[in-house]
């Protein structure tokens, strides 16, 4: 059986975008792979995560590519998610190993890895700067997402609003909106998704309970059963926006971050998403975003991307490594 090691963090400095595309990655593959977390100073949080998942976790006291070796062996591949993964940490890791995975969204440097995944759309090879022998697997035909969430049944009478700013939402973006839709749509519903390095909790206790649902440390199954029950939903331009269009459900996206742009531009010009909002957030533009005329369009342009077919793509990949 091949085995693989995935090296990715998730805290509230770094949010836990990398962790989340990993543990996709690893659900995705199956039992036909020996798969198992190598986390630098894991927090109970993230270590359960894994063991809910049955993923074994190496908890690293550095991050020197020393100490990563010596839990690695000859036969690994080894699948790195960070981008203090530079090119000098890649050589030296990949001379001791089968074969490199880089999960990338940058594009940035000079890339040595055997395989660059990277499942933001619209993204030739040629803008990456690599060896001769690096293979490429780019495009939401390739979207790093967990098979629970295709597999969500929806909830065709929701009236609920979801939001989800990612696993920490240092900027605490998701308060601003939900103070925003409750003073302008004052009979709305809303359900909040918390993540466990959220640092901002404490912030929302003033909002009225029957209106505002918070939802802390959701299991990726909690997760799709949210998203399949929301009337619609509002996320980051990231993974968790791949998870929303594999159910089906309309989405406005923020962006939250410089590494998402190209993502959302996609979601914008292929119409996946009713439109994306950009920071300093402005929500006064929310409400010509809110058009119900546009969900059943930005419906059918989801399903048509995200196929339901990239874990078998990625696993067939990986068999022939």
């Amino acid at each position: 059986m091949r085995s693989i090691l995935f090296r990715a963090d998730g805290n509230t400095q770094i949010g836990m975008g990398h962790l989340m595309r990993s543990l996709a990655l690893a659900t995705m593959l199956g039992d036909s792979f020996k798969r198992r977390f190598a986390i630098y100073q894991p927090t109970p949080s993230v270590k359960a995560l894994l063991s809910e998942h049955g993923f074994p976790v190496i908890s690293l006291g550095t991050q020197h590519i020393d100490e990563l070796i010596q839990h690695s062996q000859a036969e690994d591949i080894v699948v790195l998610d960070g981008y203090h993964f530079d090119e000098a940490f890649q050589k030296v890791l990949r001379s001791k190993i089968h074969k490199l995975v880089f999960i990338d969204d940058l594009i940035f440097g000079h890339q040595v890895a055997d395989v660059i995944l990277n499942h933001t759309a619209g993204i030739p090879a040629t803008e990456y700067e690599a060896e001769p022998y690096t293979q490429f697997l780019l495009g939401p035909r390739y979207a790093l997402v967990n098979p629970l969430f295709r597999a969500a049944q929806l909830h065709t009478s929701a009236k609920d609003i979801l939001i989800n700013l990612g696993g920490a939402d240092i900027q605490n973006i998701s308060h601003d909106l939900t103070n925003w839709l409750l003073r302008h749509y004052p009979e709305c519903s809303l359900r909040v998704v918390l993540g466990s390095a959220n640092p901002h909790v404490a912030t929302f206790s003033h909002f009225p309970q029957d209106q505002v649902t918070l939802l802390q440390s959701l299991s990726v199954i909690q997760m799709a059963h949210e998203i399949a029950h929301c009337r619609l939903a509002i996320v980051s331009c990231s993974t968790i926006a791949y998870e929303v269009a594999s159910i089906g459900r309309p989405f406005i996206g923020i962006l939250t971050a410089d590494n998402q742009k190209r993502l959302a531009h996609f979601f914008v010009q292929e119409g996946l998403a009713l439109g994306v909002l950009k920071l300093p957030l402005n929500p006064s533009m929310l409400p010509s975003l809110l058009n119900l005329n546009g969900f059943s369009d930005s419906i059918k342009r989801q399903r048509h991307y995200l196929d339901g077919l990239s874990g078998q793509r990625l696993r067939e990949f990986f068999q022939t490594l």
